[in-house]
Order: C-alpha cells, then structure tokens, then sequence
C-alpha cells in the first residue's frame, strides 16, 4: 500500500486544504474550447480551425513566461541556444506546427518554440552539471524560464465496473493567476487513419496528457534523476505515439524504447483490463510497473521500477510530496465510498491530500469508450 500517511515529514503548505478526508469542487466548469486539427488539409488555417479564436489566451502565456525573461537581458543568448538545440532534437514536421500557430497568433515564433521545450528545459535547468561551455549557455538558458518548483503530477488507473480501464490524472504546473487553466484547451487531431484528442495550450504542439480512442491514453508525470541526453522532447513523443500508434501495445513500445531528451513517467491505458502499465524512463533505458494486488495503478514523481544506479533524491519540496500522495491515492481509492466510476475518480484528484496548490487541470479518461473529460482545479498558486 506504500507509505503510511503518518508520516512527519509532510510540508502542508504544498497542499490545497489542511488534511481532511475529501474536498469536492465547487467552481463551475468553464467550457474548455475544442480545436479541430485537420492534418488532411493544406493550408494553416484549414488545419487548424479556431485557433485564431483563442489568440489572446496564447499572448497571455508568452507574456507571463517571457516578460521577466526579456527584462533580465537572458533572452537573445537562450534563443540563439535553443534555436540550434531545437534544430537536432525536434521533428521538422512540429517545427513547421510551431511556425504555423506563430503565423495563425501573431507570435513570435522563437518564443513559441522554447516554449514547446518547457517540461525539458525545467528538468535541464534542474539537473544538468556539464561542463562544457556549450552546456553552460544550455543550462543558463533554461534557468531563465525556471518560475517557481518544477510541476509535479498525480496520476492513477483501475478498471471500472464495466470492464474498462480508467486514466485519472492531475496536472500540477506551478503558474501565479490562472492563465493556464483559463488558456486550457482540447485538441481533436483528425488523421488520415483515425482521431486522437490532447489536452494543452494555443501554441503549444506537444502532449502531456491524450487519448487516442479505441486504443490508449497516455499522461506524463515530471521524474528528476539528473539524466539529460540529446533525444526526443518527452512532449514531441507523447505527440509522436498518439498519432503513429494505433494500439496500446505499439505505444507502449514507442513511449519505452524512443531515446527522450529528459526524464520522465508515462502511465498508458488501453481498453481490456490487462492494458494498464507505468512506463518509467531515462533517456535511454525504462522499466515497466504494473497495477497493485487490488487493481490500482498511481504514479507520481519518483521512480519504483527502473533500478540502473539511477538517484531520485527530491530536487523541490513539491517533489517530497511523492509518497503522500501516491499512499493517498491508494487509500482513496480501497475505501469503501470509492465506487470505480468517474465521480469517485475526481472527487480523489480533488481531495486535500492529493491535490497541490499547483495542480492546474482534473482529467479522466478511458479508451474504450473514448471519452475525455477536463475540470479546472481551482484557485490559483499563491504569488
């Protein structure tokens, strides 16, 4: 069951509420807009109808990420950095996304593209100790973006009552206001075979959460280990499996044997029982971990699988939350008022003990049944 909650070295202030049992929101569900991505057409603005609808939710985020960044003069040497490091790591095919949102918004396009390198340049920021000038200007770029402790993320599956395996996830994202719960927005990716759906931002090309129905979902947790190679952003790949995997087993097997630039926990779903795994990653080895004795799959923020001398030491205080809320998770959901269906499932995303003050998006999937559902968290991180 993990560890006790007992435990004495739990930083309160991290969490929503002081510790009680479940904490249900009451704030109306805004509705989150749905893009319609056609990959079939030609042109920008036939594949990506409505985005210019949400064009200032997109300026809201540039300017809360990179009105400090450009006052401190870190700028023009991180986009020199970044632009070169984009050209060897992201595919040409999401560097012309990138150009296209940046052409549909009217924003620049540098600042776009660090921006689709955010979860990578936190973890390289975090963790990397290269010596080499090179690496200097790599690591003093992505400090530049560093807001605040790296995002976290809860997440957990079972399967319900009919059969199906269920994804419940928190985003944790730490983000003073609520210009990403107010910028949230579902992408519904038509291809030329099949549909796949990505919760995120205008503006922003990869995935951290997804769903490709009748096949899998797919949510990613942030891990810190120090690891950091020249691979695929872990959100390009996300992107990469939703449109290229037709099966929870072919994703499964991109998500674990593509090199990734960073760290990082994928928990898939697929659409039988059997179908539930959480893929830990380095850049270039993973471990798979499967659900408890009684059915439930958590992740959070460390690894418990993967054992290749690899350390988790927390790098924030956010991160020593991990095995609260992973033991949360599990007590939650082997209580009896827990009744496997998508209530219960929000209700333990939304309880003060697995909640943060950061956590910005309540999601819950199944594959099987295609459906994807969003709620905003709540009130925003402190200042």
């Amino acid at each position: 069951m993990g560890p006790h909650l007992s435990s004495g070295t739990l930083n309160q202030s991290f969490f929503l509420y002081p510790p009680q049992r479940l904490v249900l929101s009451v704030m109306p569900i805004p509705p989150f807009p749905v893009i319609k991505v056609d990959s079939r057409r030609c042109s920008a603005s036939e594949r990506w109808v409505g985005l210019t609808d949400i064009r200032e939710d997109a300026r809201a985020l540039i300017d809360y990420y990179f009105k400090e960044v450009e006052a401190s003069g870190h700028w023009p040497p991180a986009r020199r950095i970044i632009k070169l490091l984009a050209t060897r790591i992201t595919p040409k095919s999401l560097r012309r996304e990138i150009l296209d949102h940046a052409t549909l918004l009217d924003l620049d396009p540098d600042q776009l593209l660090a921006l689709n390198l955010y979860y990578d340049l936190v973890l390289v920021a975090l963790n990397f100790r290269g010596q080499a000038d090179v690496h200097k200007l790599l690591r003093q770029s992505a400090v530049a973006f560093i807001r605040g402790q790296p995002f976290g993320c809860t997440a957990f599956a079972f399967v319900n009552t009919a059969g199906h395996p269920m994804h419940a996830r928190n985003l944790d994202w730490p983000c003073e206001g609520r210009v990403l719960e107010k910028g949230t927005a579902i992408f519904d990716h038509q291809l030329s075979s099949g549909r796949f759906q990505s919760v995120g931002w205008p503006g922003f090309v990869g995935s951290l959460t997804g769903i490709r129905p009748g096949a899998f979902t797919v949510s990613v947790n942030m891990v810190s280990t120090g690891r950091f190679s020249v691979g695929l952003p872990v959100p390009m790949l996300v992107r990469k499996a939703l449109e290229v995997a037709d099966s929870y087993t072919a994703a499964v097997k991109l998500l674990s044997e593509t090199k990734v630039m960073s760290e990082v926990i994928f928990l898939v779903t697929g659409t039988i029982p059997a179908e539930m795994v959480v893929i830990e990653r380095s850049p270039d080895s993973f471990a798979h971990r499967g659900p408890n004795a009684e059915g439930l799959l958590v992740a959070t923020n460390d690894f418990r699988a993967l054992k290749s001398g690899l350390s988790t030491a927390p790098q924030s205080e956010l991160q020593i939350t991990n095995d609260q809320r992973f033991a949360a998770v599990e007590m939650l959901c082997s209580d009896a008022s827990f009744r496997r269906d998508g209530q219960s499932c929000f209700d333990v995303l939304g309880s003060s003990l697995v909640r943060l003050l950061c956590t910005k998006q309540h999601i819950l999937m199944c594959a099987a049944t295609g459906d994807l559902e969003v709620r905003p968290a709540g009130p925003a991180c402190p200042a």
